[in-house]
């Protein structure tokens, strides 16, 4: 009678959140190169024995670092009214500054006038870059998220913390509501103003890389690329409704969040 509580404790807090933890980046690698590589067929990855074929590049690695960077930078320096999130259950407030739509306006227009004006940079470099960029993205998020379950362990930044017992399960799940590291709030910084931001972006460079490839920009192309801008300026027009939703007040930051909002 007690075993199945036991093996349903066992799945929950060891072997889901490890399958999760393992098979999510993997399974992304595989999609892109069987899509790159094999003409979109897993089954001619698995037959040729090809299923991961992304290697980091020193590019790709300039690319996130100097766009994560410009980011932190605009969320510090772009003035805005400050407000604050709802109150957890140890009673603390976060507290944010209202410059989501400025900084979404500032990035699309630098990204621009440095690419297609100006030629600093090939306006398709995310798509040039896009498998490193993958690679890059997953190696960090594990890392960021191990980094945040030793800091929750060790130094927790306020007193919204939950330990589960299972380490595997506190480092998929996270162990704090809201880290802090070098000033930034992690949840805020790491889903608004990178994984969100960083969705245009890939959308605008994919959209130059069609007219590099092909010499014009198919209708298909400019309705997907401006229904995201649509979106995604909306999400940052409304950036302190997001940051009173579910899951910001209730799920823990660790690898969930951080892998797949990256």
């Amino acid at each position: 009678l007690n075993a199945a509580p036991a093996m349903g404790r066992l799945f929950h807090d060891y072997v889901f959140p490890l399958f999760i933890v393992i098979a999510c980046p993997v399974g992304v690698m595989v999609l892109y190169n069987a899509v790159v590589s094999h003409g979109g067929s897993l089954l001619d990855c698995v037959l040729q024995r090809d299923l991961l074929c992304a290697a980091a590049s020193a590019r790709g690695a300039a690319c996130l670092v100097v766009f994560v960077a410009f980011e932190a930078a605009l969320m510090k320096l772009v003035p805005g009214d400050t407000y604050e999130g709802p109150r957890t259950p140890s009673g603390h407030v976060p507290v944010y500054v209202g410059n989501g739509f400025q900084a979404f306006v500032l990035t699309v227009a630098a990204y621009v006038a440095l690419g297609p004006v100006f030629h600093v940079f090939s306006p398709a470099i995310l798509y040039e870059e896009w498998g490193h960029m993958l690679l890059l993205v997953n190696i960090g998020a594990a890392l960021l998220a191990m980094v945040l379950y030793v800091k929750g362990l060790m130094g927790p930044s306020t007193k919204d913390v939950h330990f589960s017992g299972s380490s595997v399960f506190d480092f998929y799940w996270g162990v704090e509501l809201y880290p802090r590291l070098l000033g930034f709030d992690m949840k805020h910084f790491i889903i608004c103003r990178i994984g969100m931001m960083l969705w245009i972006m890939a959308s605008i460079s994919f959209m130059f890389a069609q007219f590099d490839l092909t010499g014009h920009v198919a209708n298909s192309m400019m309705v997907s690329v401006g229904v995201q801008f649509v979106y995604i300026g909306k999400f940052f027009f409304w950036e302190r409704w997001y940051l009173s939703c579910v899951d910001i007040m209730h799920d823990h930051f660790g690898f969930m969040l951080c892998w797949y909002r990256l």
